[in-house]
This record gives structure tokens, C-alpha cells and sequence, in this order.
């Protein structure tokens, strides 16, 4: 497992954390989306899709964002 999600937490593995910021951050926001249903639930499906609709709608609006913050990441 790469991730899970918890009522009270959001738990990252140690390998998960160790790969890119971008790779941390999808992981992260996936089941941080499981608040609204498991894996295979529409609920889920639509969470997910309105988060990367989000997501990509604020980089496209401030395309620094994503380097100023892998910048930061690999810094760690």
C-alpha cells in the first residue's frame, strides 16, 4: 500500500515519501478522496475527479506553484 485513509489521519508509506512531490501529492489527495467512498464507489470516482479539476485549475493559475513546491519537497 502506498497509502490510507483514516477518519482523524491520511498515512503515507516511507516509499511513498520518498518519491517525487508530485507522486506524494496524488497519493495524498487519493485518500484524502476516500472520505467519500472506497476504491470502487461512484462517490469516490466524482471526489477524485472534482480534486485533479481543482488541482490542475490552480497550477494553470499560478504555474510556479508545482516547482517552488518539488523545489521544497526534494530539499527534505
Amino acid at each position: 500500500f502506498t497509502g490510507q485513509y483514516d477518519e482523524t489521519y491520511v498515512w503515507l508509506c516511507r516509499e511513498t515519501l520518498q518519491k517525487s512531490f508530485t507522486h506524494a501529492l496524488a497519493v495524498y489527495l487519493h485518500e484524502l478522496d476516500h472520505k467519500f467512498g472506497t476504491d470502487q464507489s461512484a462517490e469516490f470516482s466524482y471526489a477524485l475527479t472534482d480534486t485533479l479539476e481543482k488541482v490542475m485549475s490552480a497550477v494553470a493559475a499560478n504555474p510556479s506553484f508545482l516547482a517552488e513546491h518539488r523545489l521544497r519537497w526534494e530539499l527534505i
